[in-house]
């Protein structure tokens, strides 16, 4: 034996402990990640409009303040997302068998009149969110008699959007800083909405001059539709597993509003929302979506992706980018099956192909719910306004 050979021997020798383990990590990590969307489809069968479930170890959860009974500990806990102030997901560690998971149902801007439709939001791996919808005083309110609901916080007969019953129960969740108007959303059998009533015509068995001051065209957020995301990139485990981040989708035939990191997103499709050191992406997997920064917004066809910058706490600053083509084999592994509705991957637009989907945006070809689908999605048409006579009423 030549001395070649001998010290080819000893260096693998030598080098065999450290590379035995990384064989079995690459076989012991698609186990994992099987285990961890099964749980989720078992445990979380149950999670309900604006809840969170914990789908897989491991993570930590951190209540919002004044939040007393709190529990998301293990696997099937579920939870209000209107508590949760902070997720921080564990990435895959093959030792420990850790992958986070988590689901929630969320609202968002869907009404109350479809309590069956939510927008599913499925986070994994190396995954940090932030709860950026303030907390808000609610109080239960009783119209006194008819009264009509406004867009603005003003008595034009062009305003109504609705009208209330006598006795009709609603949320009160603002006022105007001198108590004349409250804002509120409906609940029950009416529409779902949010609006403006004269506070003369509301009556509660709590104080409304307790309510938050807002503005008349604040926005307003159903919980966790606003959140701070930072997310792990390029951080694949094994060809099996996704790299790390959040897919969400909304039902279909309706158009979900998020904000992200400060940033408006209007989606009526599926996306998938990672950070990158001061980026942000939205990938659009499916159908479109609108991304406004700035006061500039920027329509996202399918199969491309767009960027907004961030500055070091993770707000977003500047206009969203063009959209460029995304490399598809970046999304091998995404759970899809654990979303409700069935798709796949939108393929990677050539140029032409961009070109071509920008033009069909632009005209209203966007990949959005076409009229006939948001008809099936949108609640009734309100009744009539009330009389006008009273210009309170």
């Amino acid at each position: 034996m030549n001395n070649l050979t001998k010290i080819i021997r000893i260096l693998a020798f030598l080098l065999l402990p450290s590379l035995v383990p990384a064989v079995l990590a690459q076989n012991e990590c698609p186990a994992i990640v099987q285990q961890a969307l099964e749980a989720v489809q078992t445990a979380c069968a149950n999670t309900a409009r604006n809840q969170a479930c914990y789908g897989n170890v491991a993570l930590t959860a951190t209540p919002r303040e004044g939040v007393s009974s709190f529990t998301f500990e293990k696997v099937g806990d579920i939870t209000d997302a209107a508590n949760i102030q902070s997720l921080q997901l564990t990435g895959m560690n093959v030792d420990e068998g850790h992958w986070g998971v988590v689901m929630m149902k969320l609202q968002a801007n869907i009404p109350d009149v479809l309590p069956g439709q939510n927008a599913t939001v499925l986070l994994f791996g190396d995954v940090e969110v932030a709860n950026a919808v303030p907390p808000t005083v609610e109080l239960q309110a009783v119209s006194g008699g008819a009264a009509n609901i406004r867009r603005r916080p003003t008595a034009d007969a062009q305003n109504v959007i609705a009208s209330l019953a006598a006795g009709a129960t609603v949320t009160a969740t603002g006022r105007l800083a001198d108590g004349t108007w409250i804002r509120i959303r409906t609940t029950g059998d009416n529409l779902g909405q949010t609006g403006w009533v004269a506070a003369g015509l509301l009556s509660s068995t709590g104080d409304l001059n307790t309510l938050d001051v807002v503005e008349a065209d604040s926005q307003t957020f159903s919980p966790m539709q606003a959140f701070y995301l930072k997310t792990g990139f390029r951080d694949r485990p094994c060809a099996e597993a996704p790299e790390s981040g959040i897919l969400v989708q909304g039902p279909k035939g309706f158009r979900l509003n998020f904000n992200v990191n400060s940033v408006d997103i209007s989606m009526g499709s599926t996306l998938f929302l990672q950070t990158a050191e001061r980026e942000m992406r939205v990938n659009v997997v499916e159908g479109a979506a609108t991304v406004t920064n700035d006061g500039i917004s920027q329509i996202v066809p399918a199969g491309t992706f767009t960027e907004v910058t961030l500055d070091e706490d993770g707000e977003a600053i500047g206009a969203p980018e063009l959209p460029q083509p995304y490399e598809i084999d970046d999304f091998d592994g995404l759970p899809l099956d654990d979303l409700p509705e069935d798709i796949e991957v939108a393929p990677e637009l050539d140029e032409d192909e961009l070109e071509q989907a920008m033009e069909d945006a632009l005209y209203g070809d966007d990949g959005s719910p076409d009229d006939e689908d948001e008809d099936e999605a949108l609640p009734p048409e309100p009744e009539e306004p009330v009389d006008e006579e009273d210009p309170l009423s």
